[in-house]
C-alpha cells in the first residue's frame, strides 16, 4: 500500500507492508524510500498518525542519505577499482595465477585464472571480504565486551555477518547481533560504534534516553564515529 503526508510543506512518501508483529517500525532506506511495517490489524489513521509523529526524523535520515557517496558504479573487478577497508581506499590490483586475494600495502592483491569471468572474479573476492569481516568483527567484539561489562552486559550475543540493504548493524529479540558486511569499509572507531550500539541493545531496547546515556557511558566518541560513518557508503560489493 502506497501513502503520503504532507510535513512542513514537504510530501513524504512510503509504503506500507502489513505483517504479524506487535509494533511499527518505520524504514528510510539509502535511496531515500521510506518502508512501514506495521502490524496486521493497524487502521490507516494509525498508520498514518505514527508517520506523521516520526516525520521529522525520516526528512533527517532522508537529508543524511542524499548527502553520502553516490553509488558505484557496476565493478567488475579488475586492476584500478578502489574498495573501502578499514577506513583506508585501497586499490585492486589483479594478477594472474591460483585464486587468492591478500593486502599488500595500499592494495589488495586478488590472483585469478585467466579465464575467470567478472562473476567468477566477484564471487573470488566477496568470499574474501566477507572472511576478512567475520575475523575483524569476531576480534572487534571481544574488545568491545570490555567496555560494557562495567554496565552489567556480560554474556558475549551470537553473532553474525551478513549482507544488509537499510542498516550497519542490528540486535534480535533473540539477543543476537547481525553485522553489515560492508562495515568492514569503514574505520574500527566506527566499527566499534556500531557493535557498541546494538550491545547497549541487549539492556535497553530502544532508543529511549537511557539507552543514549548508556551508549555515552560505554562509547563517549560515538556521536563522532556516527558522523564519520554517515560519511560511508555502500561499497557495492554485493
Amino acid at each position: 500500500m502506497n501513502y503520503s503526508i504532507n510535513h512542513k510543506e514537504t510530501e513524504i512518501f512510503f509504503t506500507v507492508e502489513l505483517r504479524n508483529r506487535r509494533s511499527t517500525s518505520i524504514q528510510v532506506n539509502r535511496d531515500r524510500s521510506v518502508r512501514v511495517l506495521a502490524p496486521k490489524l493497524s487502521t490507516k489513521r494509525a498508520i498514518l498518525q505514527v508517520v506523521s509523529e516520526k516525520a521529522d526524523w525520516i526528512l533527517k535520515k532522508q537529508g543524511e542519505f542524499s548527502q553520502q557517496p553516490p553509488a558505484q558504479a557496476e565493478r567488475r573487478y579488475l586492476s584500478g577499482e578502489k574498495f573501502g577497508y578499514l577506513g583506508r581506499e585501497l586499490e585492486l590490483k589483479l594478477i594472474t595465477g591460483s585464486a587468492g586475494v591478500e593486502i599488500e600495502g595500499e592494495k589488495i592483491v586478488m590472483t585469478a585464472p585467466e579465464y575467470f569471468s567478472t562473476e567468477q572474479r566477484k564471487k573470488l573476492f566477496q568470499n574474501w571480504y566477507r572472511k576478512q569481516s567475520e575475523e575483524i568483527f569476531a576480534e572487534r567484539l571481544d574488545d568491545c565486551m570490555k567496555f560494557v561489562k562495567t554496565a552489567g552486559i556480560r554474556k558475549k550475543p551470537e553473532f553474525s555477518s551478513r549482507i544488509m540493504r537499510r542498516s550497519w548493524g542490528s540486535c534480535t529479540a533473540k539477543r543476537q547481533i547481525h553485522l553489515n558486511i560492508e562495515l568492514i569499509s569503514a574505520a574500527v572507531q566506527c566499527i566499534d560504534f556500531v557493535i557498541l550500539h546494538e550491545l547497549c541493545h541487549l539492556k535497553e531496547p530502544n532508543h529511549s534516553p537511557r539507552f543514549y546515556n548508556l551508549l555515552e557511558k560505554v562509547c563517549p566518541g560515538w556521536k563522532t564515529a556516527k558522523n564519520e560513518l554517515k560519511k560511508t557508503g555502500s561499497m557495492g560489493i554485493y
